[in-house]
């Protein structure tokens, strides 16, 4: 089979919500995912190779903390580009809290966990109620500390989460996902616009809302 459609099983792409294809409660169907979700994924920034970490497992350790600082300098030029964009999500958060809206983080993966950390810090960095600003995390809090496969293609979850935290056109909903592409990311944010409420994507695709195209990562070389 293409490359494409291989990679995509080992990452998980195929995994589908347990409601769907008869399947037991507890238990996750398996299904091909769709070839136009899988090329888009496969054309996605976030998920091509680093010309730059050619080589990282021979290098030096004080040419990897180089590397590393390096790679920094594209973080700051994606974000000064997006300068406008980030004021006008700030300015719509600020909005929102001001008249009593809350603020919900949902992300998959390390983009939810990201949401968790930043809410979190919210209570004894600024006295903020808990209830403000809260993070929703594909797989509950057990993906917190291990990945659960499969749980961010459950467009329906985000929906169900929000819809249990009784959200309103007050609140912002600010979807986490490198790619932009998340299934669970994307159906909580669908949910949020036909409430009335403010939505927001981060994201490190270029095609995206908040884009911030910080280029691919380090990674190690694939055999």
């Amino acid at each position: 089979m293409p490359g494409v459609f291989g990679a995509a099983r080992l990452a998980g792409l195929e995994e589908l919500p347990r409601k769907e294809k008869n399947t037991k409660p507890g238990e996750t169907g398996k299904a091909i995912a769709e070839p136009g979700r899988l090329a888009a994924f496969a054309r996605a920034s976030t998920e091509q190779r680093n010309p730059r970490s050619r080589g990282l497992d021979r290098r030096s350790i004080a040419s990897l903390v180089d590397l590393f600082i390096k790679e920094e300098r594209h973080v700051e030029k994606a974000l000064a580009a997006q300068r406008v964009a980030i004021v006008r999500a700030a300015t719509l958060v600020a909005q929102r809290l001001g008249a009593g809206g809350r603020l919900f983080y949902v992300g998959a993966g390390t983009s939810g966990r990201l949401g968790v950390v930043d809410a979190s810090e919210m209570p004894p960095t600024f006295n903020a109620p808990p209830e403000q600003v809260q993070a929703i995390i594909a797989g509950g809090a057990a993906a917190v500390f291990r990945s659960q496969e499969g749980a961010e293609d459950a467009r329906d979850t985000g929906v169900a989460e929000l819809s249990s935290r009784g959200l309103t056109k007050r609140d912002v909903v600010c979807g986490i996902a490198a790619s932009g592409q998340t299934p669970f990311v994307l159906g909580a944010l669908d949910y949020a616009r036909d409430l009335g409420a403010g939505t927001i994507l981060l994201t490190c695709n270029p095609k995206r809302s908040i884009r911030v195209p910080v280029g691919v990562e380090i990674d190690l070389p694939r055999t």
